[in-house]
């Protein structure tokens, strides 16, 4: 399962934008598909990408929708400080 089905989140927000890949695609792609997944991804990635752009959020909210549990129901938290 994919992570992160119910996941919402709110607040600042900034953007990076790259004409390669991000470090981090390795790393995740690894993961999600195993080595040899992963460096295929990437092989195609490299031949096909024309730029991208990494978010970052400093969260002050994040919401978990339950839909399986429950339907509608969520469960929140506000970050503090």
């Amino acid at each position: 399962m994919w992570p992160y089905k119910w996941l919402t989140v709110r607040g600042t927000a900034s953007v990076q934008v790259s004409a390669q890949p991000f470090a981090e695609y390795l790393t995740m792609t690894r993961r999600y598909l195993g080595d040899a997944g992963g460096e295929q991804f990437l092989t195609a990635l490299r031949q096909t990408f024309q730029g991208g752009a990494r978010i970052a959020i400093w969260p002050t909210e994040v919401r978990i929708l339950d839909f399986q549990g429950r339907f509608p129901s969520a469960w929140s938290a506000k970050a503090h400080g």
